[in-house]
């Protein structure tokens, strides 16, 4: 009954950790959970989870803990894309508040300019108002080696190439 992405997740070192860091600012968390998958290689690709935000809802991200770095821990080597995440588009109810837990509670940091987006240091979230639709996700940003925008299962997916300060 959905339409595009169900959730997203942020990545964290000590998921007990901040686990109790959004449960101690009145966020509702569901248990750790732990989880695998064989790759095609054979290897076994493990993690922790936890739901974060009512039931039903994509505002909040689900807490996601690997227990290895880079390639190992996804199964595929980075060169299969060649793409990195710098961006999303999400529609929130309150996306002022939601704005603040995500710095209060995740330790976001918010962008110059701009009280609606906020950044982990890597990846930007711009927070827009969803009105009376259910929130979700609305849009993606990649850097890669091409670029141009596309719709995937409901969700923009906008890429450009990577940019590299000099």
């Amino acid at each position: 009954a959905h339409e595009g992405p169900l959730t997203w997740a942020v990545g964290t070192d000590d998921l007990d950790r901040d686990a109790g860091l959004l449960t101690d600012a009145g966020l509702a968390v569901g248990p750790v959970r732990s989880g695998s998958r064989r790759c095609p290689d054979g290897s076994e690709v493990t993690w922790r989870s936890a739901i974060v935000g009512p039931p039903g809802t994509t505002t909040w991200p689900f807490l996601i803990e690997w227990p290895s770095r880079g390639e190992v821990r996804l199964g595929v080597g980075a060169t299969v894309t060649g793409l990195r995440v710098t961006g999303m588009t999400l529609a929130v109810p309150d996306p002022g508040a939601t704005a603040r837990q995500l710095v209060g509670a995740l330790g976001f940091t918010r962008v110059p300019g701009d009280d609606l987006v906020v950044t982990d240091g890597e990846v930007n979230v711009a927070l827009t108002d969803s009105g009376t639709r259910r929130p979700g996700p609305a849009g993606l940003s990649l850097n890669g080696q091409s670029r141009g925008s596309f719709v995937l299962d409901g969700l923009t997916v906008s890429i450009a190439p990577e940019r590299i300060a000099l």
